[in-house]
């Protein structure tokens, strides 16, 4: 019996050695001081922080519109949030591209980054405004404005220019989606003192650059009726 009482005290001692053997330390991989030989943990985790962006990421805004940045928030783990610096220098609205935002939190335990892409693009409000124009348009076949005003159009996808003829006025609609300009083909009856005696058929196509301050459209023209005439030309349409 004393045989047996002994052996179990043994086996007692050297279950609490063992257990008092295992090494401690911060198990948690998300922690700077992460040790992954530790068995046993032992509180002395330490965080850097953890950035959140608010809003979009990738953001988007139109060539020539002003840039406002949503933020960011910092928190570090059992400690709480902290101050989050944000780094906009290198977005530029003057043209299209991609460009960073750059998002940096610390504390006693390290820094953190975080980015935002933001994407300068080419949209509606781009295209609008007064422009001065140059052509090698036939000056009667397709009498185009030399000073339109371009104005936003039935919906985000499309602007127009009312009054885009001298003498008979009529509206010219372009269809753009980012740099690229489409005209659909248009039939505009030609009148007279409220005769009619033709009519101007034109479509066409274009670009805009990637300042928002230059865009050239090539039509195809044909006028019908009184003093026929069709042909293609280009005008370049500068802000």
């Amino acid at each position: 019996m004393k045989s047996i009482k002994l052996s179990i005290f043994v086996l007692l001692l050297g279950s609490v050695a063992f257990s008092s053997c295992k090494k401690k330390g911060c198990m948690d991989p998300d922690a700077v001081n992460f040790n992954d030989a530790a068995k046993k943990e032992d509180g002395s985790c330490n965080y850097k922080p953890v950035i959140t962006i608010v809003g979009a990421n990738p953001a988007t805004v139109n060539v020539g519109a002003e840039y406002t940045d949503a933020g960011a928030t910092a928190f570090v783990k059992n400690s709480g949030t902290v101050e989050v610096t944000s780094d906009l220098s290198q977005v530029n609205t003057t043209q299209t591209g991609s460009f960073n935002v750059i998002y940096t939190a610390s504390n006693s335990h390290g820094s953190s980054t975080a980015t935002r892409v933001v994407n300068v693009v080419l949209g509606q409000s781009t295209y609008l405004g007064n422009y001065t124009t140059t052509d090698n348009c036939d000056d009667l076949g397709f009498p185009h404005v030399t000073n339109p005003q371009v104005v936003a159009g039935a919906n985000s996808n499309q602007v127009k220019i009312d009054n885009a003829f001298t003498a008979i006025g009529g509206t010219i609609i372009m269809n753009i989606s980012g740099a690229n300009v489409t005209v659909p083909a248009t039939s505009l009856p030609i009148t007279v003192a409220g005769i009619n005696i033709g009519t101007l058929d034109f479509s066409g196509t274009g670009t805009m650059n990637a300042t928002g301050t230059q865009m050239t459209v090539s039509y195809d023209w044909n006028r019908t009726g009184q003093l026929p005439a069709q042909g293609v030309c280009t005008v370049t349409y500068a802000k």
